[in-house]
């Protein structure tokens, strides 16, 4: 049976169900073992191992932003500044969890007003640096964001060992990306929670066998660059939601956008229902005429 939605063709989806996850703590590796059944409703299993100390790292990683840790950094970067400035130009510089204040005195305030403005400038540019080194980007002045394109490029090299395994007799990208986004579906979904970060690092979301819609993505493409390097890859993102996209051959019904000359065949890689490459869920189907689309730069 088939419905039709917004001009695209839906199969009712099954969905990817997870039948095994098992987890051997070894001293230097961890070997996982996972089945699911597909969606030709037959049982698929893949098994890998994986160094206990880099997982171990990866479990005590903090996902989020401490504001406060945020914004002492960028003052220390100020501070650093006005500690070596004549003893009669004073700046004082305060951080708190909502920003850095700066105030200052001095003889000659058109010095005074460009001491302020580099200190300010330091200021900023440690605040990027803060960010860029735990993966986020900023939206805009207020807002900030995990930096997906970065964490696939950054987490491809840790899990050639989960795309390997998955390899078998896939015969190419199109159909390696079948075969990793039905383990990927299968891995239980977890609901962001408002008290944390929500986003599940690759070997966290393998560890614990849970995660969100765009901790999945990130584990998917990071699986295809693995194994396939030189496919371009980006995110799709729609409200409250985001999926993979890979710039692979079209097929008839393939489900895409296009943005900077390629034609991004789109992937729902969030589970539980069963979505081959090229095939939207309802939720992404009503923002197709508003997606936003970042390709993943290395």
């Amino acid at each position: 049976m088939h419905i039709l939605f917004a001009g695209l063709l839906w199969a009712l989806a099954a969905n990817a169900q997870q039948t095994r996850f098992d987890v051997d703590k070894g001293t230097k590796e961890y070997a996982y073992s996972y089945a699911w059944t597909d969606d030709a409703d037959q049982r698929q299993e893949v098994s890998f191992k994986l160094p206990a100390k880099v997982v171990e790292s990866e479990l005590a990683t903090n996902n989020g932003i401490d504001r406060k840790e945020w914004h002492a950094f960028a003052a220390q970067a100020a501070r650093d500044y006005v500690s070596n400035l004549p003893e009669n130009v004073k700046i004082s510089v305060e951080s708190s969890e909502s920003g850095v204040d700066m105030s200052g005195s001095g003889p000659d305030a058109d010095k005074l007003q460009q001491h302020m403005e580099n200190a300010a400038r330091l200021q900023g540019e440690a605040a990027e640096k803060f960010l860029v080194d735990r993966f986020f980007r900023r939206v805009d002045q207020t807002t900030v964001a995990f930096d997906h394109g970065r964490l696939t490029v950054h987490y491809a090299d840790a899990v050639k060992p989960i795309a390997r395994a998955l390899d078998g007799k896939t015969k190419g990208p199109r159909e390696f990306a079948d075969r990793a986004i039905q383990f990927v579906q299968s891995l239980p979904y977890e609901k962001r929670q408002r008290a944390d970060a929500g986003y599940r690092r690759p070997y966290q979301l393998i560890h614990k066998n849970k995660g969100d819609c765009d901790s999945k993505a990130v584990l998917f493409l990071s699986l295809i660059r693995a194994k396939f390097p030189d496919v371009p890859l980006g995110f799709a993102y729609v409200p409250n939601h985001a999926l993979g996209v890979l710039g692979l051959p079209m097929r008839s019904g393939d489900v895409a956008v296009t943005a900077g000359g390629v034609k991004w065949i789109l992937a729902e890689s969030v589970g539980p229902a069963i979505h081959p490459i090229g095939e939207v869920s309802k939720q992404t189907d009503k923002y197709m005429k508003t997606i936003e689309l970042r390709p993943v730069v290395d």
